[in-house]
């Protein structure tokens, strides 16, 4: 018969300093936690006592002796180990309102700690260096029209050089990709920067609340966004979901079209 692997289970903390006062040191080098805490037992569906008491059969306290030598819980530099020798310390952490993954713990109690999945963690790691890459790669590809109209939407100073742009447009895709990316695949910020280009053509104006055609200098109002909207924003929204508005965008765009033609 094959010997049963070991295999430790780790806890680590949840508070983390990102910038430590001592260099590599993410975690306090001493946590004791409380141990014993009331808790509600799914099983009962009543509020019981948990209790680490070293060599007692059960955690809960009504099940041990009222005299027992109460175990201390201690996290070093952040973590604690456990092997399967120390079945009731896994058993008591499991049921903690402390206990990130509980989904029983009590929502007025402060989480201390979480369950270490080396596996879990390294796919989350590798996934995120894949859409970091992914979001990286459209930046530094994307055609500089494309990029300039989506930076300038995202507020942005595109008054500045090509590679001035396109450093800041990829510092905000490796800072988070997931925002940098849903920007990208997003009808209603596409539509923005054609608008934004329009505005910028003298097409249309975009002056308070209002979005008018500029025509010979004259202006004709288009639409008046609600108080309290972004007017960029609605506008393109706007085209989308009204036919006035879906007729009144591809006219924009033929215009801007033209415009840009070289």
């Amino acid at each position: 018969m094959a010997k049963k692997m070991n295999k430790p289970t780790v806890y680590v903390l949840t508070k983390r300093a990102d910038r430590p006062s001592l260099k590599g040191r993410y975690y306090p080098g001493y946590f004791r936690m409380p141990s014993s805490e009331e808790i509600l037992d799914e099983a009962t569906e009543k509020i019981r006592t948990i209790r680490y008491a070293l060599g007692e059969p059960s955690i809960y306290k009504d099940e041990q002796p009222e005299k027992v030598t109460v175990g201390d819980i201690i996290f070093t530099n952040g973590t604690l180990t456990l092997d399967r020798t120390n079945p009731n310390l896994i058993q008591f952490l499991a049921l903690s309102n402390h206990n990130e993954a509980n989904p029983n713990r009590m929502p007025n109690k402060r989480v201390f700690f979480r369950l270490l999945d080396p596996e879990k963690s390294a796919k989350i790691s590798v996934d995120s260096v894949i859409n970091e890459s992914k979001a990286v790669n459209v930046a530094l590809t994307m055609e500089f029209s494309k990029l300039v109209g989506y930076a300038k939407v995202m507020g942005m100073d595109v008054e500045r050089s090509a590679d001035e742009i396109r450093h800041d447009m990829i510092m905000f895709a490796k800072k988070n990709p997931k925002l940098f990316m849903d920007g990208v695949d997003d009808p209603v910020i596409a539509r923005q920067t054609v608008l934004a280009k329009a505005k910028e053509l003298g097409i249309i104006t975009m002056d308070g609340r209002t979005v008018k055609w500029n025509t010979g200098g004259k202006g004709t109002a288009i639409i008046t966004c609600p108080v309290g909207m972004n007017l960029a924003k609605y506008f393109a929204e706007w085209t989308m979901n009204e036919k006035d508005g879906g007729d009144v965008f591809d006219e924009i765009e033929k215009k801007v079209s033209k415009a840009t033609v070289v």
